[in-house]
């Protein structure tokens, strides 16, 4: 006879990610047949009572997507045919609007055909918060499900997705408390390939709990993650993917492969829901995401490489500085950056720069929030200034022909090469005697010309890893203000120098472009267009400085002592009458222009030379036109030295000219080899400069 109380029925609810039942998937669940894909599908939930997963795509006959994104997911409806009667469906994510209102509505549509529950999505904002109710060994189960405020939220008026907001998190989990035993909620969140939570996670995940969820569901990063329980509820921060077609998005580049092999790694998390005290662990059961894009059983070695990342990430959410740790370690992991990297760029080729710098910043403070936001944004832009060249590299690499370039390089002749490279120093010279000008005229002084060479040489040294020429510029400000003793004049002179560069460069374009044959008449229309910008803003700067040079002298003069006045040392009083003056002086603008013209016309023999040393003969104007649009590019502070940069503006500026890409290249890397012989002689002079000063005795340097 048994006795004791009996056992409150436990339903077993296991959470799957993303199924995107698409592409070559959807191909093998046909080839397979509905009943042995059925099996293969939802194998990894063993005997759960529910299955709550992620619904990655519309399910309808809509062909013509919403709108130009990279990837459009879609299903035929027949695929449906395949789904366990135990499923729940989440649509709260990023692609159940790929197909517009009707790619919804007919998705809702087929589901309720079927009588399979759904949550998170729908024609408004009211039937998107509506959550899925079932019962499961005699519990009353709600199901909602949400997902990032910027994936189609939808509003009073308009369909879309139930946008998780903590406000109306809060309130709708209070309201599906009040008809059920238990709220579990699935929110599609985070970042893409990171699988460390972030603040906005965490914190929404808080909210839930507070509000009465026993069960927090996260997806959308690609990857699994840890966990976490308390006497509220449990929380899986990431349960990674389903079924998805990688091989689909890889075209079975080697690379793409190496990346997606973490992603690839998955697992389904079972769920005892006792209705009263904490949670037990889920228990969690590993598998790999086939070629075809279904689960398979993970080899052992990899079911526990899982379970590993999955409890080391579990051990950081009790630590608050291991958990930091691994938030800004993943925005240098290469994985993460390449992924996310070929994401932004086809985001900003299909949709504009402005729509993807946008989505970037929105995302990234969408994770975090506060100050917290601006740390971490300040730390992916420094591991994207570093790793931003050898990714770019990397594609450029993936599209040449690498046998074409060998043979370049190959029949390259050397004396040529290294005849192009002495124009390099050549024009250092030019540089320097176009500085010593612009500092005569701003100190009223006599400027010694190898002071001049010296200081330019080593700053192009010192700024060798600073972005642009942010680094040379600001060691050229210091050298020529430790020996005038005019930061301010000197500062001016600097700037007067990018001013006239710019509006030579211009000019060159502008006069240049009527007589050059191009291939690419839309970029070349993009170069000139920019060109007249830089050319007519310069003439602005110039007119303006002209008419109202007084009373911009006294408002600079102004802010300069109030900047100064709290100097150890005060500046001492400027030579000058006016600041400006030098700027209005018709023998500086000549001089100046007329060595900045100098400077380009060297710096395109030099080209010239090296399209020779590899047998293409290109004509001189061409290099001439090229080389001013590429100054304008390496001003930009994108990565250090413009490496990778340098190279894709070589390979698109001179295919303007029809030079192939693997010619482009290498004559990129010839006047990379010259830089790094500019910056060799800029260290030696270091050298020898700090030799000097050591044996100048301290008191004479005073």
């Amino acid at each position: 006879m048994k006795t004791g109380a009996a056992q409150p029925p436990q339903p077993v609810i296991c959470c799957l990610g993303d199924t995107a039942l698409v592409g070559r998937t959807e191909e093998e669940i046909r080839r397979l047949g509905w009943p042995a894909a059925s099996t293969r599908l939802w194998h990894p939930a063993g005997a759960a009572d529910v299955i709550f997963f992620n619904l990655e795509a519309a399910v309808c006959s809509i062909s013509v997507p919403h709108s130009d994104k990279r990837y459009n997911l879609r299903s035929h409806s027949s695929i449906l045919e395949v789904f366990d009667p135990r499923c729940v469906a989440s649509l709260a994510n990023n692609h159940v609007m790929d197909f517009g209102e009707a790619g919804l509505a007919e998705t809702i549509e087929h589901l309720d055909a079927r009588r399979i529950p759904h949550a998170g999505a729908g024609p408004n904002l009211e039937a998107a918060r509506r959550p899925a109710i079932i019962e499961a060994k005699g519990v009353r189960l709600a199901f909602l499900a949400a997902a990032d405020p910027r994936f189609s939220p939808a509003t009073d008026r308009s369909p879309g997705t139930f946008p998780a907001r903590p406000e109306l998190l809060a309130e709708s989990i209070a309201a599906a408390r009040r008809g059920s035993d238990a709220v579990i909620i699935a929110i599609h969140a985070g970042m893409e390939f990171a699988s460390i939570p972030f603040p906005n996670t965490v914190h929404l995940a808080d909210t839930c709990l507070e509000a009465g969820a026993r069960l927090v569901v996260f997806h959308h990063a690609h990857c699994p993650s840890g966990w976490r329980r308390d006497e509220r509820g449990l929380v899986l921060f990431g349960t990674g993917k389903h079924a998805f077609p990688y091989e689909d998005f890889t075209h079975g580049h080697w690379l793409e492969r190496r990346f997606l092999r973490q992603a690839r790694r998955s697992a389904a998390w079972q769920v005892r829901l006792p209705m009263d005290g904490t949670l037990p662990p889920p228990s969690i059961h590993p598998f790999v995401i086939g070629e075809s894009g279904l689960p398979e059983q993970a080899p052992a070695p990899e079911a526990q490489a899982i379970h590993q990342r999955i409890e080391r990430i579990t051990r950081q959410m009790d630590r608050p500085a291991a958990l930091a740790a691994g938030r800004w370690l993943t925005f240098l992991n290469p994985a993460f950056l390449w992924l996310n990297l070929k994401a932004y760029l086809d985001m900003a080729r299909r949709q504009g720069v402005r729509h993807a710098w946008r989505t970037l910043s929105e995302g990234v403070r969408a994770q975090s929030g506060g100050s917290v936001f601006h740390r971490m944004f300040s730390l992916l832009r420094q591991g994207l200034f570093w790793l931003l060249p050898i990714l770019i590299l990397i594609l450029i690499f993936q599209r040449i022909d690498l046998p074409a370039f060998r043979e370049n390089l190959t029949r390259a002749r050397p004396g040529l090469v290294m005849l192009g490279l002495l124009y390099y120093p050549l024009v250092i010279l030019i540089g320097a005697l176009r500085w010593r000008l612009l500092l005569a005229q701003f100190n009223r002084c006599r400027v010694g010309l190898g002071f001049a060479l010296k200081h330019y040489w080593i700053g192009l040294a010192v700024g060798l890893f600073g972005p642009a020429s942010i680094g040379w510029d600001a060691y050229r400000l210091m050298a020529a203000g430790r020996r005038f003793g005019n930061y301010v004049s000197n500062a001016a002179a600097i700037a007067t120098e990018k001013l006239l560069a710019l509006a030579t460069c211009a000019g060159l374009v502008i006069g240049l472009y009527p007589f050059l044959p191009m291939e690419a008449e839309g970029t070349a229309r993009m170069v000139l267009r920019t060109a007249y910008g830089l050319f007519g803003a310069a003439v602005f700067v110039f007119l303006f400085l002209a008419l109202a040079r007084h009373r911009l002298d006294r408002f600079i003069n102004a802010l300069a002592n109030k900047l100064l006045k709290r100097a150890q040392e005060p500046e001492p009083a400027a030579t000058t009458t006016s600041l400006l003056e030098p700027l209005t002086s018709w023998r500086l603008l000549r001089g100046t222009l007329a060595l900045s013209f100098a400077n380009l016309f060297i710096a395109a023999l030099g080209n010239q030379i090296f399209f020779r040393a590899v047998g293409y003969p290109l004509p001189f104007l061409a290099n001439l036109f090229v080389l001013p649009v590429l100054m304008f590019v390496f001003l930009l502070p994108i990565s250090f030295g413009s490496l990778g940069i340098r190279e894709g503006a070589y390979i698109l500026l001179y295919g303007l000219f029809g030079v192939p890409p693997e010619t482009a290249l290498l004559v990129s890397f010839f006047n990379l080899a010259g830089l790094l012989l500019n910056n060799l002689i800029g260290g030696a002079m270091i050298i020898v400069h700090g030799a000097g000063d050591r044996r100048i005795p301290t008191a004479e340097r005073r």
